[in-house]
C-alpha cells in the first residue's frame, strides 16, 4: 500500500508541475500575440521578396535598424523571440 496515494494516480514530476504552472501563469501568450492586427506569413514574404529565410532576414532587420520600418522591427523581434535562435 501506497501512503495516501492511490494506485492509479500519476503524480507530477517537478518538470510537469512548472510546466503546468507557466501554462496557469502564462496561458495562451502567443494566441494574445499573434491575435488583432497580426499578419501570418508577413515576414516571410518580406524575407522571399529579399531571397533571404525568415530568419536570416529577421537577424538583418535586427542588425540595420535604421534601414526598416516599426512594423518590419516588430515582426523581426518577435520571429527571433519565438524561435529562441
Amino acid at each position: 500500500m501506497h501512503h495516501g496515494v492511490p494506485h492509479n494516480s500519476h503524480v507530477l514530476t517537478a518538470h510537469e508541475r512548472y510546466e503546468s504552472y507557466k501554462k496557469e501563469r502564462h496561458g495562451n501568450w502567443i494566441q494574445k500575440a499573434t491575435g488583432q492586427g497580426f499578419k501570418k506569413g508577413a515576414l516571410t514574404r518580406q524575407a522571399k521578396a529579399h531571397g533571404t529565410t525568415a530568419m536570416s532576414y529577421a537577424h538583418d532587420v535586427l542588425a540595420h535598424p535604421g534601414k526598416h520600418d516599426l512594423k518590419t522591427r516588430r515582426r523581426a523581434q518577435f520571429a527571433v523571440n519565438a524561435s529562441g535562435k
